[in-house]
């Protein structure tokens, strides 16, 4: 076998090695040395990862984990790219201690997936890099042995209708065949244009179609100078950053440095590459003038501040006024905060980056508020943190966004390629979990329930979702992880149970960042009056027809709900309970109120409504002497928070400060969808009404509130909110009466005061010891 007919024989005048183990996998994919193939594969990524290591100037610690680990913490990879080369090394270390046996044929595919991934960015990390063709699976032997070209196929077929046609002409009228020539027409579907038709009967569409929004499958890979594939195109739904940067790209020709800035996997990528359909002749503009830092991996002969640095020369202060450049920069906040002020302040003067750093600092993008859109001859900019995946309304948070992206997969509609691929799995007799998961996210409230509890997630842990986790969110409780026997049972009410989309939703068992999320919203985790009386009923009632009534009729049906007795809903009663949290969420009276009442505080906020804030100042100087302080009658006093706490008593200053509330512009607006994750409070402190403020996340806001309430804070809950206990000792800093000091006794709970006054009868002054 020649090396051209190895896929990844491209590899050759880059890593021989590599090119070398890869041959070795391929040859052993169909073979039973599975086992070989999977070993070989780990060794392929060491050869890879030792390269990326010794071009990019990093000491090779000669453990392929911790190099790993290396490259991503450099940012020379990104997550996804790391979480592939994991994934490859964990199964040849396993094929190395012989821990696979049949099954390491089923896991093999998305080895050569990302196998594939990996090349791709590490040959992109070339200056000139070999083409790299399109995914493709390998050749299977036999094919290989049989395979002709493509051209050749062609004129086989040409010669063989130019001879048709001769006979045909040959033929006297008389003679021509008097039977219809009939011309098989094959049937128009549009399923067809994002998957090729199935042959074998037992095999499903729509679990190949799913199987397509796994983080690990080619379609997961997007580059910003190429469109996106059929799926992802028409699973693209417009965000209103998309409309700003091409805002942004629109403006008149001139030399400027376009901004996207953001966070890894957030849809930089994703939406620069949708442009390239969307919008062609605008890209065309700027051909060869983009650079996307989280997926085009960076010269080997240099480093990433290096390559950076290339880039963003015709933009330095020595070269900001000449020439016509226009160029596009998507990036990663830590990585331009690294250049601008580690790797550019190093290079001895020869070339400086004040311009772009002065119009970064004026943005406030560093500073976790709305970055300002500042007008500039030379710069724009744009942030994905600006635009999170939800929106803020009066009643809560809400996210039309993703229920859009659902739509486009549930909706029973015939230009829904996964409508279309259900109904060919039934037309076949094709019935299993994830068909009755696919109808299940047919319901429009069902859907809504279970956006509203990402969304709420995404709001409590300041998180950020990418559209990939998203996706493969999607397909994982979508799809059971062990489909291959699932897929051959008929469906019975304990397999919609046990496999159903709302137990793998709450339960998932991988670590992935919203897996973990959604792990702590489980509804069987919470108490309430109306859980209890769901679970009363359940153990005292004979009848479980009342039980079954609370959920939704197409819940109901879909999972055959009506076949429940007694016996089966006491065994499955947690399984049953997350059902009811998706399907009818009213029936549990699970208190969000914390997470409402934030939401509303951060509508109030970003839409300039300040007088809807006062409660949540209050509470906030509230806890304050709650839990730093001590007020007596009109008169307030702040321990020194920093200070070693003793057990016999604390000592505390007088301080005065003034409720100096703050907002962004009044906005008359049903819903906010450029905003930041938190929101910002302010005092005016001591004589001077020096201005502090202090920055309220969730968190922040969950503790406050229940110290507002009664609640006394414990030595977690104090390093958690250090930020409050900072913002109580600036109070107390920029307070400058020194003449009173409060002793707070802790044993007897007693308070005295110490004051230095004037003696009216001498010059001296003297000290004067008052109990409270």
């Amino acid at each position: 076998m020649n090396d051209m007919e190895y896929f990844f024989s491209f590899l050759k005048p880059i890593n021989p090695k590599a090119e070398e183990l890869a041959q070795i996998v391929e040859d052993k994919y169909y073979s039973k040395e599975t086992d070989f193939a999977l070993l070989n594969a780990r060794k392929m990524i060491e050869a890879i990862v030792n390269e990326w290591l010794e071009v990019s100037g990093l000491q090779n610690t000669y453990n392929l984990n911790d190099n790993i680990r290396l490259l991503q913490s450099e940012e020379i990879i990104d997550r996804e790219l790391a979480s592939d080369l994991h994934y490859v090394r964990r199964n040849g270390n396993s094929a190395a201690h012989e821990l696979f046996t049949k099954e390491a044929h089923e896991i093999l595919p998305k080895i050569w997936s990302s196998l594939y991934n990996i090349v791709e960015s590490y040959v992109l990390s070339y200056e000139n890099p070999p083409s790299i063709p399109r995914y493709a699976p390998p050749t299977h032997p036999a094919e290989k042995s049989n395979d002709r070209g493509h051209d050749d196929i062609l004129k086989i077929l040409e010669a063989q209708l130019e001879e048709k046609l001769k006979a045909l002409s040959s033929v006297s009228p008389k003679e021509q065949p008097t039977e219809e020539i009939i011309v098989e027409k094959k049937e128009s579907n549009k399923l067809f244009d994002f998957l090729p038709q199935i042959e074998k009967d037992n095999e499903s569409y729509l679990y190949n179609l799913m199987s397509r929004l796994n983080e690990s499958s080619k379609e997961a890979v997007e580059s910003a100078e190429l469109p996106l594939s059929s799926l992802k195109q028409y699973l693209h739904v417009e965000r209103p950053i998309e409309n700003r940067l091409i805002q942004m790209l629109q403006q008149p020709a001139q030399k400027r440095l376009t901004l996207l800035i953001g966070s890894v996997g957030d849809g930089k990528s994703h939406i620069l590459s949708h442009l390239q359909s969307a919008e062609p002749e605008l890209m065309n503009r700027y051909k060869n003038k983009i650079w996307n830092d989280a997926t085009e991996s960076l010269s080997p002969r240099k480093t990433a501040m290096e390559t950076l640095l290339e880039k963003l020369i015709p933009f330095s202060d020595q070269h900001l006024h000449e020439g016509s450049e226009e160029f596009v920069l998507a990036i990663n906040l830590g990585v331009l905060h690294k250049f601008l002020y580690d790797f550019a302040s190093s290079l001895d003067n020869q070339y400086t980056f004040n311009s772009l750093i002065s119009y970064i600092e004026q943005s406030g993008i560093f500073e976790n508020e709305i970055s300002q859109a500042m007008q500039h001859d030379h710069f724009s900019m744009v942030s994905f943190s600006d635009y999170p995946m939800y929106e803020l309304t009066k009643g809560g948070v809400e996210s039309n966004f993703l229920m859009s992206i659902l739509s486009k997969m549930f909706d029973p509609n015939e230009e829904n390629p996964f409508y279309l691929a259900y109904q060919e799995d039934v037309k076949r007799g094709i019935d299993s979990i994830i068909h009755r998961n696919f109808l299940l996210m047919g319901n429009q409230q069902m859907r809504r329930n279970f956006v509203n509890i990402i969304a709420s997630s995404l709001l409590k842990e300041k998180a950020v979702l990418s559209m990939r986790q998203f996706f493969n969110l999607i397909y994982e409780i979508m799809i059971p992880g062990n489909w291959t026997n699932i897929s051959k049972q008929k469906i019975v009410l304990e397999t919609l149970l046990i496999h159903g989309l709302h137990q793998k939703i709450f339960t998932a068992q991988n670590d992935s960042p919203i897996s973990i999320m959604l792990r702590n919203e489980d509804p069987v985790a919470s108490r309430s009056e109306e859980i209890d009386q769901i679970i009363l009923q359940i153990n005292l009632e004979s009848d479980v027809s009342g039980f079954i009534s609370r959920f939704d009729e197409l819940t109901r049906q879909t999972y055959e709900l009506d076949l429940l007795d007694r016996e089966l809903v006491t065994e499955y009663t947690q399984s049953l309970l997350r059902l009811l949290y998706l399907s009818n969420p009213r029936e549990m009276n699970i208190t969000q109120t914390t997470v409402e009442s934030f939401s509303k505080y951060l509508f109030a906020y970003y839409t300039g409504q300040k007088y809807e804030l006062k409660t949540l100042y209050e509470k906030f100087e509230n806890a304050l002497m709650l839990w730093f302080g001590f007020k007596k009658d009109q008169k307030k006093y702040l321990f020194d928070t920093n200070a070693k706490i003793s057990k016999r008593y604390r000592i505390a200053k007088p301080v005065s400060f003034t409720l100096d509330p703050i907002s962004m512009a009044i906005k008359n607006e049903e819903q906010v969808v450029q905003f930041r994750n938190s929101l910002f409070i302010q005092f005016a402190v001591g004589e001077r009404k020096q201005r502090i403020k202090l920055e309220i996340d969730y968190k922040m806001f969950s503790l406050i509130s229940k110290i507002d309430q009664g609640y006394q804070p414990s030595k977690i809950d104090f390093d958690d909110a250090i930020r409050f206990s900072e913002f109580a000792n600036a109070i107390r800093t920029h307070n400058t009466n020194n003449e009173e000091v409060l002793i707070y006794v802790v044993q007897t709970g007693e308070t005295f005061v110490l004051k230095q006054e004037a003696d009216p009868f001498s010059n001296e002054e003297k000290i004067v010891f008052n109990k409270l």
